[in-house]
């Protein structure tokens, strides 16, 4: 969820060449590399991502929906995308912790 927010973060702050990619290895962090960084560390770039995207949404105007972010397509395109897959994850996370309270009582 965060390579993708910050992959917009960028476009919002018109680096307009950044090509974030699936492949890309920090799309795909491994479970080493997570426990690693800690929960609480990635909780707070979450929300440190979530801040930033306000802030920037904000101060942008309704037309930059309609603008093209790259030849795939519009911003519009790019926020509902992120939008989308922020809330696919969410669900299995609560998914997931409900699986652990459940079991764990």
């Amino acid at each position: 969820m965060i390579y993708w927010r910050q992959s917009l973060i960028k476009k919002l702050n018109g680096d307009l060449d950044s090509n974030p990619s699936m492949e890309s290895e920090e799309n795909w962090k491994t479970n080493e590399l997570l426990k690693k960084a800690g929960w609480r560390s990635l909780l707070n770039s979450l929300a440190e991502s979530q801040a930033q995207l306000l802030t920037l949404l904000a101060k942008q105007k309704d037309s930059i929906l309609k603008k093209k972010y790259s030849e795939k397509g519009t911003f519009q395109d790019i926020i509902h995308g992120v939008l989308q897959h922020d809330l696919y994850h969410t669900g299995q996370l609560a998914y997931l912790k409900n699986i652990y309270h459940t079991k764990k009582n």
